[in-house]
């Protein structure tokens, strides 16, 4: 098991997997827009929840995968970001809706932005 768990540490990501970049400003962008499937949302989550370097900002367009109407994905998205984010960007036709979901789990105004 030592081995295995060696040898997978050294394997890169995924390009646009839940890909970690690092940006001139210092911050590290976790990309994972590869097609926005559901299946990674919790697991990005994850990431962002434990991660220990500063703010964790969750932006996010669409969410492909769930058998849901749209408002449904946004509200399960904001109900789920709420209490790991210090902040979310939404992007999309809906994204008003989802801030003010994002709001109705524990979000501040000036936490949440909607384009």
């Amino acid at each position: 098991m030592k081995d295995c768990a060696s040898a997978i540490s050294v394997v890169p990501p995924f390009p646009v997997r839940m890909e970690p970049i690092s940006l001139p400003s210092g911050a590290t962008l976790l990309r994972d827009d590869d097609n926005g499937y559901s299946d990674t949302f919790d697991a990005c989550l994850d990431v962002l929840r434990d991660y220990q370097g500063g703010r964790g900002i969750l932006m996010i367009s669409q969410l492909s995968g769930m058998k849901t109407r749209e408002q449904n994905r946004l509200r399960h998205i904001a109900n789920k970001a709420a209490p790991i984010c210090d902040m979310c960007v939404f992007i999309g036709r809906k994204s008003r809706y989802a801030s003010r979901r994002a709001m109705d789990a524990g979000m501040t105004k000036d936490q949440v932005r909607a384009f």
